[in-house]
């Protein structure tokens, strides 16, 4: 049953947890922008607290951070619906916070006449920041059609598996392997992948296939490593 089945539960339907996951996260900058400017009012003004100058400050202060972090496990609940990595959830809390806040720390600066000059640097930072997954989320999606590509174009080669390990990799054990096979001119080549841990088990001297791109060896996604 696809993810979009009008069938399933609101928060089971792809398109529309994407939609309300945008819209949260736009929401939080809009409060944080709206917090910052508030706050250069609160800082440029005379007599009192900050509080006292801008009374709405500690409302759009708390609305903003619990808005966040309400969003932040939002999103992090939904993730596996949307099809997304569940850790991205806390770097976009990160990144919208600071764009929403340089942002408005910046238009209310300028407003005052002054360049703010480290608001415009943070506001670059938090938009790079935000732009990590869409960024990795690309580069998975090429490596998959990369390795596609190999596996239905050249042929199977017999290898070797001639190292294992079990390391530790953003919270989660995997097998490091470490296969040999030789080359079409005739060269024996090294390649490193990865297995799960609950998967079948790997032992050195166990046999594999590897079909590889003979123009693009120097590059991790043009080899793929079969171990049935």
């Amino acid at each position: 049953m696809s993810l979009n089945d009008p069938a399933l539960g609101f928060f089971h339907q792809k398109s529309k947890v994407r939609v309300v996951s945008i819209a949260l996260w736009c929401l939080v900058v809009f409060f944080a922008f709206l917090t910052g400017w508030a706050a250069v009012d609160a800082g440029s003004g005379t007599g009192g607290s900050a509080a006292d100058r801008v009374p709405a400050l500690p409302i759009l202060q708390a609305s903003t951070f619990v808005l966040g972090f309400g969003t932040m496990l939002i999103d992090f609940a939904t993730a596996k619906v949307r099809g997304d990595l569940a850790g991205w959830a806390f770097l976009r809390l990160v990144g919208t916070l600071c764009l929403g806040l340089a942002a408005g720390w910046s238009a209310s600066l300028i407003a005052l006449r002054e360049f703010p000059i480290w608001w415009l640097l943070m506001m670059v930072l938090s938009i790079a920041i935000l732009c990590i997954p869409a960024g990795i989320s690309r580069l998975l999606r090429h490596r998959e059609r990369e390795q596609l590509r190999v596996r239905s174009t050249f042929r199977p080669v017999p290898a070797t598996v001639t190292n294992v390990q079990l390391v530790k990799e953003m919270d989660m054990l995997k097998h490091k392997v470490t296969v040999s096979f030789i080359d079409d001119a005739g060269r024996r080549r090294w390649h490193i992948v990865r297995t799960q841990h609950s998967g079948t088990p790997v032992k050195i001297g166990d046999a594999c296939r590897v079909q590889f791109d003979p123009a693009r060896l120097r590059r991790h996604s043009s080899i793929v490593v079969s171990f049935a």
